[in-house]
């Protein structure tokens, strides 16, 4: 059903696919942030296929995150034909940060140090904190 989520059985003996596509999610997270302190895939929690342009996946992935288990929700789109994925979302369960979002990203907030104060950027708007 085509903008329908179907939910996908991730016990199921051809979740090689859907495990492959989780870690691709982790490791690319990995890739946009700055941080020594990377995430490890532990496994998929679940996850949810819509028919889009191609396929969107959406998980819940299980990782280790320093010495704990932590979860979050991906969405990983699949281009037709499977010929390449895009990590759309990348966010923690419980709303908090990543140990990486404290540290500079590639995209969102990113935070610059001047001689006067710290200032934040975002979007198209600025706020200096003095």
């Amino acid at each position: 059903m085509l903008g329908g989520k179907k939910e996908v059985d991730v016990q199921d003996t051809n979740s090689l696919e859907i495990d492959e596509l989780a870690n691709f999610a982790v490791s690319e997270h990995n890739a946009r942030q700055n941080s020594l302190e990377k995430m490890n895939f532990s496994k998929v929690v679940s996850c949810h296929k819509q028919v889009v342009s191609g396929l969107m996946y959406h998980f819940v992935i299980e990782v280790e995150e320093g010495s704990q288990l932590k979860q979050y929700e991906a969405k990983v789109w699949v281009k037709p034909g499977g010929s390449s994925r895009k990590l759309e979302e990348f966010k923690s369960v419980d709303g908090g940060l990543t140990s990486a979002d404290t540290g500079v990203k590639t995209e969102g907030w990113c935070d610059v140090s001047l001689p006067f104060s710290l200032i934040f950027i975002h979007c198209s708007f600025l706020v200096a904190i003095s």
